[in-house]
């Protein structure tokens, strides 16, 4: 455990100290600010209370801008690596293989909680001033599907990073990844529900297919109980497994793809020839 430890630091201290990491945890902070306070205008101009658009509003920009930064992270770990001679240095150790892909897992997701942690401290502060008590649940929904959406597109892009020569390659592939997890897989569902008929339990079997949209569902099963924004489906997993069920199936995939992804990363650089 001591050499994932000394990996988790060593990997943390250069992604916080990355120009473009910063930029992209600022860029967060101004964004999570910007659009709560759009939010709040808004509830303002309607007569209502609490932060309820608000937090809706913060979810959509936490389901696109954090999950890049991830993806971005896991591609530089394994490829950069490769690029600047430290993977096969790292892989020669005792012990280095399994090390190396937790360790690199570990602290390049401690660097992006810490990142994200900022600006959702940013935004809670604002929020504070109008919200209610039963508004915490709806703020913590959104931190936990922030920091869940994130993680997982952190290993999501350490499996591509093992897989590409490049990092160039690697990064390449990850906006691919990115747009199709954050648009294109929202655009293929909504075309094809209706035309495969494929039901509420289709809807939730393709859900689990995408960790953005699984973390999505996972905030907005525990902002609203009743489950009105998720329209049918929320009625069908309410009838078929009730809340705490849908939430613990959700909590499941995103642990599965972090450590599937991880697993299978973890195998592809066992195979690395020194």
């Amino acid at each position: 455990m001591s050499g994932v430890r000394t990996l988790a630091g060593w990997e943390f201290r250069n992604a916080v100290r990355t120009r473009w990491v910063l930029g992209g945890g600022i860029a967060f902070a101004f964004a999570s600010v910007g659009v709560v306070m759009i939010g709040m205008h808004s509830t303002a101009e309607l007569g209502l209370t609490g932060v309820g658009p608000a937090a809706t509003s913060l979810l959509g920009l936490a389901m696109l801008l954090p999950p890049l930064i991830g993806l971005l992270l896991g591609a530089g770990a394994i490829a950069g690596g490769r690029e600047r001679g430290t993977l096969q240095m790292i892989l020669v150790q005792p012990g280095g293989r399994r090390s190396y892909v937790l360790g690199a897992f570990l602290g390049l997701a401690a660097s992006i909680w810490v990142i994200l942690a900022a600006g959702l401290a940013a935004s809670a502060l604002l929020l504070g001033a109008v919200a209610e008590l039963n508004d915490i649940r709806s703020l913590l929904a959104v931190a936990a599907a922030t920091f869940g959406a994130a993680t997982a597109s952190v290993a999501i892009g350490m499996l591509v990073s093992s897989y590409c020569a490049t990092r160039a390659q690697a990064t390449a592939w990850c906006v691919v990844l990115w747009f199709f997890f954050g648009v294109g897989a929202d655009l293929i569902l909504v075309s094809l529900v209706p035309a495969l008929n494929i039901g509420p339990a289709g809807v939730l079997a393709t859900i689990t297919l995408n960790p953005v949209e699984s973390a999505r569902t996972l905030a907005l099963l525990i902002m609203d109980p009743e489950l009105s924004a998720l329209g049918p489906f929320g009625a069908f997993m309410t009838w078929e497994v009730g809340v705490v069920g849908a939430i613990a199936i959700l909590v499941g995939t995103l642990l599965a793809w972090c450590g599937g992804t991880l697993a299978a990363a973890h195998q592809i650089v066992r195979r690395i020839e020194l």
